[in-house]
């Protein structure tokens, strides 16, 4: 039982306060289930495109081939697919083809304003209105996951700066030194991983780019996942499971994003630091 709770327990002073986390994950899917019923479609970035995508996933249950299948999931056709596949597969069951989302530049009394600048909106016609029916209703569901996945983000944002405590990081202390003691923390400083995943979760950007359809959602989980599991090796836990998760992490990231390809670089200093502090030989440092 005392072991039990020991495992609880970390430098920041108390328990982990999961009462804390629920309550900003609660808000944080309120708030962004909001965002995603009141800005209208396409308002995020390249979600248009995005839609497009996923829409020629779910109808012909597989990635386009050639270039004029290419040319009609349109452009981010090009770019990394998980998540237009998970995506995709989630809504195949749906008419995506229904109703034909019009684009600007299809009504000719638009067209001059397209011709100045492309303002990358559909023509919001009856059918987008609830209750959502066929294509409107899969890029909502798109919607709800990606709030899905950055809700995800979130806590692994929270365990990770919860990891940090466990390398000797007491908070009040450094705010006292960094500020020379102008500041002190009168709050507990077993709630800063919570004040820490607030203000990442409440940042009115994260909270948008989380409502809308967009690959960021499912790229910032990945990401926060291999951080979170960088600092477990670098506090030394050296359980394979830990380096092979990471690389699998790592390779579902480039798979929905080239943002991360130089990722795979920052564990070579974390493998060499350990080696260096536990004695490995050179076939468990490569292992790693």
């Amino acid at each position: 039982m005392g072991e039990q709770r020991s495992k609880t327990q970390s430098l920041w002073g108390g328990r982990i306060p999961h009462p804390g986390l629920l309550i900003i994950l609660t808000l944080f899917v309120i708030l962004t289930t909001l965002y995603s019923i009141i800005v209208p479609l396409t308002q995020g970035e390249d979600e248009l495109a995005h839609y497009r995508y996923i829409s020629f996933i779910a109808q012909k249950g597989r990635l386009p081939i050639d270039r004029a299948e290419r040319e009609q999931a349109w452009y981010r056709s090009d770019w990394p697919p998980l998540y237009h596949l998970l995506v995709g597969w989630a809504v195949s069951p749906l008419d995506t083809t229904r109703p034909h989302l019009k684009d600007v530049g299809e009504a000719s009394r638009r067209r001059l304003v397209g011709e100045i600048f492309y303002p990358r909106l559909i023509i919001y016609i009856e059918d987008v209105n609830w209750p959502w029916q066929d294509g409107i209703l899969a890029w909502h569901i798109g919607r709800f996951i990606s709030i899905l996945l950055s809700a995800g983000a979130l806590v692994f944002t929270y365990l990770t700066v919860f990891e940090l405590g466990r390398f000797g990081v007491k908070p009040a202390a450094l705010a006292d030194k960094i500020s020379g003691g102008r500041l002190r923390l009168d709050y507990p400083a077993t709630w800063l991983p919570c004040l820490a995943t607030a203000l990442l979760a409440f940042t009115p950007r994260y909270l948008f780019t989380s409502a809308m359809l967009s690959d960021d959602s499912l790229f910032i989980l990945l990401s926060a996942i291999f951080i979170w599991l960088l600092l477990r090796a670098l506090r030394g836990d050296d359980r394979w499971w830990v380096y092979g998760v990471m690389g699998v992490v790592l390779g579902l990231s480039i798979a929905t994003k080239y943002s991360t390809g130089l990722l795979p670089l920052v564990i070579i200093p974390v493998v060499w630091w350990r080696a260096r502090q536990v004695g490995w030989r050179w076939r468990q440092w490569l292992g790693g």
